[in-house]
């Protein structure tokens, strides 16, 4: 009967072992939960083609740990005509995890499409998202990039403690759009 108690005793040990384990891998697949970048809301208040807009987003994302890697929303050939830019609601440009020790920049520039050879693509706004870790704490900084052709951008401020909004002037149109990092 004292084998059977030794035997019983080493398994509830080891069980307690793993279960501590365990909770310590579930702490750090917490701390790097999987985050999605957002587009809540795009509208046109003013375009910059007489015949309408078609509108896509391009998304580079930049890692200290990786290679560049370059997104379209929707997928070419599709775009979104300006008439149907209610679809463009709460659409995911990104999703992905920051490591510890990560430093990513996701560059999101809304272009209005035309079709080469006789026109290329005009960029409406190209707006970055820093994120990073910091002691287990996921960090985000909005601002929009010094770059050449950078058309005009007003930042209009927080939607809330995890988005923005901004006003996007290229090629003589005018966009709202809001922006959100959730998953943190």
């Amino acid at each position: 009967m004292v084998f059977g108690k030794q035997v019983c005793v080493n398994s509830i040990r080891s069980l307690i072992v793993a279960g501590l384990f365990l909770l310590g891998v579930s702490t750090v697949v917490h701390a790097e939960d999987k985050l999605q970048v957002k587009l809540i809301n795009m509208q046109a208040e003013a375009l910059s083609e007489e015949n309408g807009d078609e509108v896509y987003i391009s998304v580079t994302k930049y890692s200290n740990q990786g290679h560049p890697e370059e997104f379209r929303i929707p997928s070419a050939p599709k775009n979104w005509f300006f008439k149907r830019l209610s679809e463009a609601k709460n659409v995911t440009l990104w999703e992905g995890t920051v490591a510890t020790g990560e430093e990513i920049k996701l560059l999101i520039s809304i272009a209005e499409q035309d079709f080469p050879p006789w026109d290329v693509d005009d960029l409406i706004g190209t707006l970055q998202l820093d994120l990073k870790r910091v002691k287990g704490r996921l960090v985000e900084a909005w601002s929009i990039p010094a770059m050449d052709g950078q058309p005009s951008i007003e930042d209009k401020g927080a939607v809330s403690s995890k988005g923005r909004r901004y006003v996007l002037h290229g090629d003589n149109s005018r966009y709202e759009i809001e922006l959100m990092v959730l998953g943190h």
